[in-house]
């Protein structure tokens, strides 16, 4: 069996809608996803439209907890909008209840065994959405890591590809959907695993970035990281 697992799609329809077309050509049986679906930029609608179709499982990341905080706190609402842009006042504006409820419903993480697997799904670590497990810093957590009773554990957060090989735990991120912070690489990261062979392969798939760019332009074109983080 197949997995695929993605993560901090950030509202970055075409880049989502790239994947998903790869996903299904390499028959992937089922998708992961580990949050932070809106936030940065302006669809974050349609991708959660995207995976209910595609029947996502899907938990929240730190960008879903500020998001449900910010829309019962004006000072907050603006804080965030400051620092993220319009996104995310552009999809409290947008929101419909499905968003809502799908939003309220997501879990903190996802477990699945499968086999000799016993694999944990998070967004920044076991034990927090806020937490980055980067590669400089993960083998100083080994030994925390390796307590929590699973071979194979998913994050994302930190919007880099990585493999961490453990004592006990393998730590897989699969980088980010929408807004990949590895220099040289704008492109979608994802990857997917293989559980009978227990390999991971990461991926890097394209997008054309022309219609984001043109959004940026017309919603926040005083915030330059938006788009340089996409073309660096």
């Amino acid at each position: 069996m197949k997995i695929a697992v993605i993560s901090d799609i950030h509202g970055n329809i075409y880049a989502l809608k790239e994947v998903l077309k790869e996903i299904q050509k390499l028959k992937i049986n089922k998708i992961y996803f580990l949050g932070d679906i809106l936030g940065y930029y302006y669809d974050a609608d349609k991708c959660i439209d995207l995976l209910i179709k595609y029947k996502v499982k899907s938990l929240y990341g730190n960008h879903e907890k500020l998001f449900l905080r910010a829309i019962k706190n004006k000072n907050l609402l603006f804080k965030l909008s400051k620092k993220y842009g319009s996104s995310i006042q552009n999809f409290k504006l947008k929101l419909k209840n499905k968003h809502f409820q799908w939003l309220k419903s997501l879990p903190k993480t996802i477990k699945l065994y499968y086999n000799n697997h016993k694999i944990l799904f998070c967004h920044g670590s076991p034990w927090s959405v806020y937490e980055y497990l980067y590669k400089e810093n993960i083998k100083k957590k080994m030994k925390k890591i390796n307590k929590i009773n699973y071979n194979l554990l998913f994050v994302g957060n930190t919007h880099i590809q990585n493999k961490s090989n453990l004592r006990k735990v393998k730590v897989i991120n699969p980088g980010s959907i929408g807004q990949p912070r590895k220099k040289g690489s704008g492109d979608s990261q994802w990857c997917y695993y293989n559980l009978s062979s227990n390999r991971v392969f990461f991926k890097n798939t394209n997008y054309d970035k022309s219609k984001l760019y043109k959004k940026i332009k017309k919603f926040d074109p005083e915030i330059k990281y938006l788009k340089h983080v996409l073309s660096r």
